[in-house]
């Protein structure tokens, strides 16, 4: 993982900054010691996030990404018994906007705070698949965007 801020750079960039982590997972799990490897259901390989953002006097800029590489996933099937899927990996980006007006001059609005989210900006779908190959595709499941808007106000 890495964080690094702007100003650690230049005093000028004060307010920008970044985040960024990442994993990479290789695991053999193994019911018994005589039987072969097995998968972990929701056990992505490879896991990377990263966060850029700026902060600076009540107003708050930031735009986040994940990325997951395929994995096995479990769902529901008949007589409610779990079933394994292929999931598809997936890149999901999330970005918000946020304003603090006590630190504005504005002392009537003293304590209110706006905030305005997109999640799944990029609008990714969640694809299960069949026999390990992404063209046999079992569900498509798009959810969409979603938008929030939120007020504060703090006495």
């Amino acid at each position: 993982s890495l964080s690094l801020t702007g100003q650690m750079l230049d005093p000028v960039l004060t307010g920008l900054g970044m985040v960024i982590g990442g994993s990479y997972t290789d695991s053999e799990v193994k019911q018994r010691s005589d039987s072969p490897a097995m998968t972990l259901p929701g056990l992505s390989r490879k896991v990377v996030n990263a966060t850029l953002y700026y902060e600076r006097e009540g107003f708050e800029v930031r735009t986040s990404a994940r990325y997951r590489s395929d994995f096995l996933g479990e769902v529901t099937g008949r007589s409610l018994s779990r079933n394994s899927v292929n999931v598809k990996g997936e890149t999901v980006i999330d970005a918000q906007v946020a304003y603090d007006f006590s630190q504005s001059n504005i002392e009537q609005l003293y304590g209110l705070s706006v905030l305005f989210q997109i999640s799944n900006l990029n609008n990714e779908p969640f694809v299960t698949y069949n026999n390990g190959d992404q063209r046999q595709v079992r569900d498509y499941q798009n959810y969409g965007r979603s938008f929030m808007f939120g007020v504060s106000y703090k006495l």
